[in-house]
């Protein structure tokens, strides 16, 4: 596995930006993103090996976005899901009336039920306060119904 893959499975931050990949340090070999895994101490990695110059990679090295590039991804963002207000208070209304259904009746969610009731909520809310024809909010709802639904068939992932 690459570096760049390694990271992503592990849901790491990538220690330093590759001019090649454009993500962590790489050339196909992942020894040194193996040791970042494991020890999770940058300060134990190899210095050899690693993109510009060969220094030890650091999480603060990996360039912040542009604020441009957030002005950019929140201008498309709000084309297809409307204004962010109008979504936060849809789906902020949604979690209130679930959170009181279940008082009401006493009950408790695990955490996967209830993370994944509040990511539903968020998809509904992009859908009621964007565009409802876009698949991949549609799609999403289906994906934590059904991480829910393989849990409680015994497969967790």
């Amino acid at each position: 596995m690459t570096c760049n893959k390694l990271l992503q499975a592990e849901g790491k931050p990538y220690p330093r930006t590759c001019p090649d990949c454009g993500l962590g340090p790489c050339k196909g070999d992942s020894s040194a993103y193996d040791a970042l895994v494991l020890r999770e101490d940058p300060a134990a990695l190899p210095t050899h090996g690693w993109h510009h110059g060969g220094e030890t990679p650091t999480s603060a090295d990996k360039p912040a976005p542009k604020a441009t590039d957030i002005t950019a991804t929140l201008t498309e963002r709000g084309s297809r899901y409307g204004k962010f207000t109008g979504h936060a208070a849809i789906t902020q209304q949604l979690k209130i009336d679930i959170t009181h259904a279940l008082q009401k009746r006493g009950r408790a969610l695990a955490d996967d039920q209830q993370e994944a009731l509040d990511m539903i909520c968020h998809k509904i809310g992009r859908i009621v306060n964007g565009d409802p024809d876009y698949a991949d909010s549609w799609v999403d709802i289906a994906g934590y119904a059904k991480l829910v639904a393989d849990r409680l068939e015994g497969v967790e992932r």
